[in-house]
């Protein structure tokens, strides 16, 4: 696993940054299935359910309708966000290493961010949202996930 904090605006590059991408989806992937469905849908406590930090983390998941079926909308959840992971490593790589520090993007919490700083940001994120997960099982009680 590429550790991300090592990872910083003046090191990466577009490449590293693709490659830690890809690991953490990988590790998340294997995260989420080690959940049965029903854990996977259902709230932590007060918090998101798995599957709402993974919409989260993928905003073209909330514009769809939900199947029905359990197994068929956690499928479509995992899609979507492999999908999403995929689109942004392709795009990445059509960026020339001086042109992720050229251009900014607005981010709506912290501001203007170059694009490299925009993709750490993506990675911790995502990072973030896999361990807050892991957290709230770990200390959840017995029988209320």
């Amino acid at each position: 696993m590429t550790d991300t904090f090592s990872l910083n605006a003046g090191s990466s590059t577009g490449p590293e940054i693709q490659s830690a991408l890809r690991a953490l989806h990988q590790e998340s992937v294997v995260s989420w299935a080690a959940l049965d469905t029903r854990t996977f849908l259902a709230p932590i406590g007060d918090a998101w359910s798995p599957a709402g930090n993974v919409r989260h983390l993928t905003s073209r998941c909330t514009a769809r309708p939900v199947p029905s079926d359990p197994d068929v909308a956690r499928a479509r959840i995992m899609d979507l966000h492999a999908s999403s992971v995929a689109t942004l490593c392709a795009a990445i790589t059509r960026w020339p290493e001086p042109a992720l520090d050229a251009h900014r993007l607005p981010h709506p919490l912290i501001g203007r961010l170059t694009v490299r700083e925009m993709l750490l940001f993506t990675l911790h994120h995502n990072r973030h949202q896999l361990e807050n997960v892991q957290r709230r099982f770990a200390s959840a009680p017995t029988g209320t996930t």
